[in-house]
């Protein structure tokens, strides 16, 4: 069996990161299956996302070219996520319905991680109606999902509310819901049963005592992140508490940010104000997701500060929450949408209350029924299953 995986790639952020790992499971998958292939088909950001003339010709020509060759593959799984296909939405959308309409027959299986979030409102009120369906961004959306139903392609989302949606809206079309998984369990583990702290402390160049409680938020730094209650949170906590920063500008940012992202000041006076410099660490920016693993090994509790920006999944909860049973994430939509899932396997805390935060972490509040529900959301969702339901199809 021939996989392409039609994706943005090598660009060290999260989209190119998460289909590493799906590359790595459909290899696996080929190979126990008795044989093919996965061909990973790189979308290259800089020219897809630049609007000028030029760019768009080579766009163009790249598109055909891909065309072309979708014919060749039994399984076509197109990530999608705003902003790596078109410089705006509706460019974007129209380029995936492009490549959607080349695809064999039953071959197709579009991958929606944000672009969802960004076309449908929050609730179709009597009083959005009009506006929605006036929606440019909605029309293109509704084509892209026209021509995935006449292709016998499949939707996949990332949260039971998209797919209860969207299937109120094409009841006909094949949607699937599944969280983001990276990792299998017994990959965890091994990974895991290896890995020396003392070792990652002594080529990190980190000194301390084998007391300190390690706290990380990990990713890029953006507006959505409330990583400043996490610092706050700090001045509640015993000494031996440290908080390591795993993260950097995002590097689609930096044209936006030319001196830095406003973040860092901010947190660096918080921080010196707090009177926090040696127990508050900026370990930079993370090259690819191995490191982000071994991040997440070395830490005894790990904060997804992420507040309510219309965020679905995240693909940062689900990779710390394989690896690291103390997970504390912000009470909003995101969190919310994974408990479906999930159940209550991570502890939450209100957005920018840094006092509860502070009292949980050292408290961890029902966590026999919180680390018993992470291992039954393992055994229920991983990253070899979603990729097996990627293969065979099904309407779940």
């Amino acid at each position: 069996m021939k996989v392409a995986l039609v994706t943005v790639w090598g660009e060290k952020e999260g989209n190119s990161e998460y289909s590493v790992a799906l590359k790595r499971e459909f290899d696996r998958n080929c190979t126990s299956g008795g044989g093919g292939e996965c061909q990973v088909l790189a979308i290259p950001s800089v020219p897809f996302v630049c609007p000028q003339p030029g760019a768009r010709m080579e766009c163009y020509s790249m598109l055909r070219q891909l065309s072309y060759s979708l014919k060749n593959f039994d399984i076509v799984d197109i990530q999608c996520v705003f902003g790596t296909f078109g410089y705006k939405m509706s460019v974007s959308l129209s380029r995936i319905t492009r490549i959607v309409k080349s695809c064999r027959p039953g071959s197709c299986v579009l991958d929606a991680h944000d672009m969802l979030s960004q076309v449908l409102p929050a609730k179709l009120g009597l009083g959005k109606i009009f506006v929605f369906i006036r929606n440019r961004n909605v029309r293109y959306f509704h084509k892209l999902l026209r021509t995935l139903k006449k292709v016998d392609g499949r939707l996949i989302v990332h949260s039971q509310r998209e797919k209860m949606l969207l299937s109120n809206l094409f009841p006909k079309l094949k949607i699937t819901a599944l969280p983001l998984c990276w990792r299998r369990q017994d990959d965890c583990i091994a990974m895991k049963a290896q890995f020396s702290r003392a070792n990652y402390m002594k080529k990190n160049g980190i000194r301390l005592p084998d007391s300190v409680k390690v706290i990380s938020v990990v990713g890029h730094f953006a507006d959505w992140k409330d990583i400043g209650s996490v610092v706050k949170a700090m001045a509640y906590l015993p000494e031996n508490y440290h908080l390591f920063i795993y993260g950097g500008q995002h590097p689609f940012a930096f044209t936006t940010f030319k001196r830095g992202h406003p973040l860092v000041e901010e947190l660096n006076r918080k921080i010196v104000w707090l009177k926090l410099n040696s127990r508050v660490h900026f370990m930079g920016f993370v090259e690819d997701s191995n490191e982000i693993e071994e991040a997440y090994m070395f830490s005894d509790y790990v904060v997804v500060p992420n507040v309510e920006c219309g965020e679905i999944a995240s693909g940062t909860l689900s990779a710390s929450l394989e690896f690291c049973k103390n997970v504390f994430v912000n009470r909003n939509i995101m969190s919310s949408e994974l408990k479906k899932f999930a159940g209550r396997a991570f502890f939450t805390y209100d957005m920018g209350n840094y006092l509860e935060l502070a009292a949980k972490i050292q408290a961890l509040p029902h966590k026999e029924e919180v680390y018993a529900n992470r291992l039954a959301y393992f055994e229920k969702y991983n990253v070899a299953l979603n990729v097996e339901n990627f293969m065979k199809g099904g309407n779940e």
